[in-house]
């Protein structure tokens, strides 16, 4: 069956939306005047997004590099995606099992997500596509909610005085930007959707930002996980109270459509350096690779986003934009 162009715009709409756990890597050390850098970072994203086409990096490798070459980058790909998604695993079970089910160990939600994620993805990254209207609905729904319930909580003199930080922390918000656009140069889309559904992901992200901003204040940096914590304060007495535990349900869910995409793209690595055209044995070793990474890397959510803030743009911005941009500038060349 094939994939509508529409289905682009969801899955990268909602794509971003799972970065919502994330914030705390540009919250950090630009706190207020962190949704400057993300600006500036979204622009750059969206340009790499439309400046690489309709063409996904596997190709574009095999074609300018030949086939051996094509397939040692395709490697190269597959492992970086394969630890994007390992990384992500590794964030999402230590928030579910610190924030959510706290008697529950770590481990227990790693395999449970790893199971579910190979299951999701196993039949390629199609089916997610298509499934990702029902997430881009149900994200577009609860960020609303929680929007206009957090909007007497909100302080705009938290965003004053404005120092310039911004502007140089957008290198950390490149980071977690690209990485999520590079995920999709990994599959052949439709350009337009793909970038109209960046587009709208930016935009509920940064909704998400200044209200974490505009709620916690000063006091936003010191939080592991400032989204949750913003939504704890949501309290409309009899008719939804502590509403963040919904909140988090959907966010838990969109951050799996995250992984489960991620691991797609790494996959789609393996089956290019293989010749592999069958997603089982591929989405089975990578799904091995991502339980048995995201367990050893890091030993809590706080310490994984303390290194992506602090090393990830080294790994990031040269594969995630560099790269894909020489590849796609040597191929209109030629």
């Amino acid at each position: 069956m094939k994939i509508s162009p529409k289905s682009y715009f969801a899955a990268a709409a909602v794509f971003l939306q799972g970065s919502a756990l994330l914030l705390n890597i540009l919250l950090q050390d630009l706190r207020h005047e962190a949704w400057i850098a993300f600006l500036v970072a979204a622009v750059i994203s969206v340009f790499l997004l439309y400046y690489m086409g309709n063409e996904d990096i596997y190709t574009l490798a095999s074609k300018k590099l030949g086939n051996r070459f094509g397939k040692i980058l395709s490697i190269v790909y597959a492992v970086y995606f394969l630890l994007a998604a390992s990384y992500n695993i590794n964030l999402l079970s230590s928030f579910v099992s610190g924030y959510v089910l706290r008697e529950t160990p770590r481990a227990a939600f790693a395999v449970l997500f790893t199971v579910l994620c190979i299951y999701g993805a196993k039949n390629g990254y199609d089916n997610l596509l298509r499934l990702s209207f029902v997430f881009f609905a149900v994200a577009l729904v609860s960020n609303t909610i929680n929007v206009f319930l957090l909007r007497d909580k909100f302080n705009f003199t938290n965003f004053f005085p404005l120092s310039g930080m911004g502007f140089k922390g957008t290198i950390t918000a490149a980071t977690l930007l690209v990485l999520d656009a590079s995920v999709f140069l990994c599959f052949a889309r439709s350009r337009k959707n793909t970038v109209l559904g960046f587009i709208s992901g930016t935009v509920f992200l940064l909704a998400t930002i200044l209200c974490n901003i505009g709620v916690l204040g000063s006091v936003i940096s010191i939080y592991t996980w400032p989204t949750h914590e913003a939504l704890r304060i949501i309290n409309s007495g009899n008719t939804l109270a502590r509403v963040e535990t919904s909140s988090v349900f959907v966010m838990v869910a969109i951050m799996f459509f995250k992984v489960c995409l991620t691991l797609c793209a790494g996959v789609e690595g393996v089956k290019k350096a293989t010749n592999i055209n069958k997603n089982l044995i591929p989405t089975l070793l990578g799904g091995v690779i991502i339980f048995v990474v995201s367990l050893l890397i890091f030993q809590s959510g706080a310490e994984a986003m303390d290194w992506l803030r602090k090393y990830g743009a080294y790994i990031i911005l040269p594969l995630g934009a560099v790269i894909p941009g020489v590849l796609k500038a040597i191929t209109t060349k030629k």
